[in-house]
């Protein structure tokens, strides 16, 4: 499998997750898909070996929206 093939599958991966992540915070899909899309841009920017940072920043996100949740209610 070339590289766009994987990429692809990634971004596929990550959408589900992203989507999934939405359902379980009840927040709208397209907060988090910011949120996500932010830290997945710094965490490449920063990366060396980026074959995990998808999965990375969808667990930064959870944190942050989580703990964001948290300290409103």
């Amino acid at each position: 499998m070339h590289a766009v093939g994987t990429r692809q599958g990634a971004t596929e991966h990550s959408l589900a997750g992203v989507e999934a992540l939405a359902e379980q915070l009840h927040l709208p899909v397209e907060q988090v898909t910011r949120a996500y899309l932010r830290v997945l841009a710094r965490l490449e920017s920063e990366a060396r070996i980026k074959n995990f940072v998808s999965l990375i920043a969808l667990g930064v996100v959870r944190t942050r929206l989580r703990d964001s949740e948290t300290t409103r209610n």
